[in-house]
């Protein structure tokens, strides 16, 4: 996700490199402290670090605008409201619960390389 946005920025080189040295460095040294113990993340960033929040943002706009709108088209007809805050989404469903199903499956066989899984 951080690597497409940079790709379509319009900032110098100079700076897009620096960018994603920050956040590299951001990644590598992000931790969590929960009773006494420190956590540090295998993969991604910890939940509660300071830019959680923004990675989560910045993730879920490029894997929905990306990866997932293009290819449920044939599903937009049924969904009469879909908003994002962070990595929460509500909707209204207009469809049965039968392409609601499938609708949920198809979402999950987009993301799922991704580590995200819609639940219903």
């Amino acid at each position: 996700a951080l690597q497409h946005a940079l790709d379509s920025s319009t900032m110098d080189n100079h700076r897009k490199a620096t960018v994603h040295s920050f956040t590299d460095l951001i990644f590598k040294n992000a931790f969590v402290s929960f009773q006494d113990e420190v956590y540090t993340g295998k993969n991604g960033i910890p939940t509660g670090n300071c830019v959680s929040r923004q990675v989560a943002d910045v993730t879920l706009h490029w894997l929905l605008f990306f990866m997932v709108f293009p290819h449920i088209e044939n599903y937009r007809a049924i969904i009469r409201f879909w908003k994002r805050f962070i990595d929460d989404i509500i909707g209204i469903w207009t469809g049965t619960r039968r392409q609601f199903d499938a609708f949920i499956a198809k979402l999950n066989s987009l993301t799922g390389a991704y580590g995200i899984k819609f639940g219903d």
